[in-house]
């Protein structure tokens, strides 16, 4: 246990450089100012249930305080977490200060006439919209910021869209828009979602296979959406997004299987290929056109779609092979 009169050197020190005199210390310790002049005077060892108190008044560390000597690395990584903290709301205040600013000053050119209430309102959700993105709102979720990110960002450009299409009074876009911007969030983050909230079940180990399934609708739902909404005929093209998320959608499952790494890069390999060689006829049967698929290796100048695809089924077939028996091979030792 450090000596009486060290310690007490020590607290008398601490609090002047706290600039508190000793009865205002001992008023937020809620003891007596005898009791402080007798810790400082080395008389007493304050009582082991003060530390706590002691430590938060005077800003210390326990380890400071029992010690009766600055623990540098405390107070070095205490500063740079208070420099941090700094840093944080300078982040979030600037450039919210600059978002309403800017729509103070537009909203005085509305208000004088020199600018319509129209562009107003898309300059009010422009700026939201960005705020939303930075510095955003995730200061105010301790928990699932990136979740809480994700939605209002997402909100922003959806209000945004909805409020320029009121704004300009043509809004048969705006379906179309919203479910690209869906599409777009999908495609990037679902699979970050996933991989970081799911640690167990069906999810956890179908994270592939979900989120293309999520892609694949969302794709479908829009390319309907365009179909409703323009003349266009996008049949056609709603095969075609089928087809190519096909082998996506099969080697989803693959990935989730209780296979070795190599084997199931093996098969997605196999199935690649096939789809690939595949795809010209599927395009010509869709589309109602000829397609030239003949195949001679003696004339690649004539015969070069058929021979090029012959080639890659054959490579990726043979590529899958070797892995599928690297992997049941290092699957034996």
């Amino acid at each position: 246990m450090i000596e009486k009169n060290m310690l007490g050197k020590f607290i008398r020190t601490k609090r002047e450089e706290a600039r508190l005199s000793q009865k205002q210390f001992a008023e937020q310790l809620f003891v007596t100012e005898s009791a402080v002049s007798k810790w400082e005077r080395g008389v007493n060892y304050p009582d082991i249930t003060m530390i706590s108190d002691i430590c938060r008044v005077l800003n210390i560390s326990e380890k400071e305080l029992i010690t009766a000597s600055d623990d540098t690395t405390y107070r070095q990584m205490k500063k740079q977490s208070a420099k941090y903290e700094r840093i944080q709301r300078l982040t979030f205040w600037i450039p919210t200060s600059a978002y309403l600013l800017s729509f103070l000053i537009c909203l005085i050119c509305t208000l004088c006439g020199v600018m319509p209430f129209s562009t107003l309102f898309i300059v009010a959700a422009s700026l939201l919209c960005a705020f939303l993105f930075f510095p955003s709102v995730t200061k105010f979720f301790e928990n699932q910021r990136l979740l809480a990110y994700l939605a209002t960002s997402a909100v922003g450009v959806v209000l945004l869209l909805v409020v320029c299409g009121i704004a300009t009074k043509s809004v048969s876009w705006i379906p179309t828009a919203v479910l690209e911007t869906l599409l777009g969030y999908t495609v990037v983050f679902l699979p970050i979602i996933l991989k970081k909230y799911s640690k167990n079940g069906f999810i956890s180990t179908h994270k592939t296979f979900i989120s293309f399934v999520a892609d694949m609708v969302l794709t479908i739902i829009l390319v309907a959406t365009v179909q409703i909404l323009t003349p266009i005929n996008l049949r056609n093209a709603e095969m075609t997004v089928l087809y190519c998320f096909s082998p996506l959608l099969i080697t989803g499952v693959v990935v989730s299987l209780r296979l070795n790494g190599m084997i199931k890069g093996g098969i997605c390999t196999i199935i690649f290929g096939i789809y690939a060689f595949f795809a010209n006829y599927f395009v010509g049967f869709t589309f109602d056109e000829p397609v030239d698929m003949k195949i001679n290796l003696a004339d690649w100048a004539t015969y070069t779609n058929g021979n090029v695809l012959l080639t890659v089924l054959v490579a990726c077939a043979a590529a899958g092979i070797g892995l599928i028996g690297c992997g049941i091979k290092k699957g034996r030792k």
